[in-house]
C-alpha cells in the first residue's frame, strides 16, 4: 500500500511594489484564508527580480507586524491551474476574488478597502505594531502624538521626483489640507514625516510644523508608519505608505485629508479615487496657487 502524499493547502500571494502595497496583498490573502480556514504565504521571487532584494528583507519591514502568514521565495511553477491563478486586471474591487478556492495564487496591487473591510478588527490587531526598533527619542515623541491635538503630515518626494505615474503633491495641498483641519479643530499640533526631510524644513515654518526625523526610521521604515498611525489626524500623500498610517488609525473624530491625484494618468487616477480613496476621507486639490511656501495662520 502506498503511502499518501499530504498537500498543504494556503492562500498564496505574490508580492509586488513596497510597504504599503504588501499589506495591501497581505489583506486580502488573509480574507481569502480565513473564509478557506487556511494560512497565507507570502512569495517574494517577484522582488528579487526587480530589485534584487532578499527574503531577509522583507521580513524585516513586515517583521513589526504580527502577520499570520509564512514567506516562499521560490516562483511558482508552471503547473498551477488556471482557475487556482488571480492575475489583476484593472484597478478596482473584483470580488469574485473571494471566491477562488483554496491553494490559489493570488497576483496584483488589491488597493480597495472592500477587499478586507469584513476583517477589518482582525486585520487592525495584526498589523498592530510590536516590533519596533527602540530609540530614546521614540517614546517621548510616541507621548507627544497621543496627547496632544495631533495631525500627520506626510510628504512623499523620492521615488516621485522621477517618476512619471505619481507626482509630489504640491505645497498648496498642504496648505490648503492644513487650513481645513484648522477650520474644524483647535489646537492643533503639525508634524511632518518625510523622506526629505531636508526640503520640508526650507519649505514648512518651523513654528507650526515640526519635521519628524528619527536615525532609526532609516532603516526601519515602520517607525514613520506608526508615528503617523497614533497621530489624531492624518494630511496623507498619494502614497499607500500613509494611506496605511491613516487606515491604521481608528480613533473617534478622526479626520484624514487626502489629495484628490493619486496619478498623472486620468483613468487610472479616477480609478484610484474611487476604489482606493474612502469616500470618507476629504479630499482636497492639489493644483498649484503658486504662493511658495507652506504658511498656515491659527483663527
Amino acid at each position: 500500500m502506498g503511502v499518501g502524499v499530504v498537500i498543504s493547502l494556503m492562500i498564496h500571494v505574490i508580492l509586488c511594489g513596497d510597504l504599503g502595497n504588501w499589506l495591501f496583498q497581505y489583506a486580502i490573502g488573509r480574507h481569502l484564508a480565513l473564509r478557506h480556514n487556511t494560512s497565507v504565504e507570502l512569495n517574494t521571487y517577484r522582488l528579487h527580480s526587480i530589485t534584487n532584494w532578499v527574503t531577509s528583507h522583507v521580513r524585516r519591514k513586515l517583521g513589526a507586524f504580527s502577520l499570520q502568514a509564512q514567506f516562499n521565495a521560490c516562483r511558482p511553477g508552471w503547473h498551477i491551474q488556471r482557475r487556482r491563478y488571480f492575475q489583476e486586471q484593472h484597478w478596482g474591487d473584483d470580488l469574485a476574488v473571494l471566491d477562488l478556492p483554496d491553494n490559489a495564487y493570488l497576483s496584483g496591487y488589491f488597493q480597495s478597502e472592500a477587499y478586507f473591510h469584513p476583517i477589518a478588527p482582525i486585520l487592525r490587531r495584526e498589523l498592530a505594531f510590536n516590533g519596533l526598533p527602540t530609540e530614546a527619542a521614540l517614546m517621548p515623541l510616541a507621548e507627544r502624538l497621543q496627547s496632544s491635538n495631533s495631525v500627520a503630515v506626510h510628504v512623499r518626494r523620492g521615488d516621485y521626483l522621477r517618476s512619471e505615474l505619481h507626482q509630489v503633491c504640491t505645497l498648496a495641498y498642504y496648505r490648503r489640507a492644513a487650513i481645513y483641519l484648522r477650520e474644524r479643530l483647535a489646537d492643533l499640533r503639525f508634524f511632518v514625516f518625510s523622506d526629505d526631510p531636508v526640503w520640508c524644513r526650507a519649505h514648512f515654518p518651523s513654528d507650526q510644523f515640526e519635521c519628524v526625523e528619527l536615525t532609526v526610521s532609516r532603516k526601519q521604515p515602520t517607525v514613520d508608519m506608526y508615528l503617523m498611525s497614533i497621530c489624531r489626524h492624518q494630511i496623507i500623500a498619494n502614497s499607500t505608505f500613509s494611506w496605511w498610517a491613516a487606515w491604521l488609525n481608528n480613533q473617534p473624530g478622526q479626520i484624514v485629508v487626502t489629495p484628490d491625484r493619486w496619478f498623472n494618468c486620468e483613468p487610472l487616477n479616477a480609478d484610484a479615487m474611487r476604489f482606493t480613496v474612502p469616500e470618507r476621507w476629504a479630499r482636497i486639490s492639489v493644483a498649484d496657487d503658486g504662493l511658495g511656501g507652506v504658511e498656515i495662520y491659527a483663527h
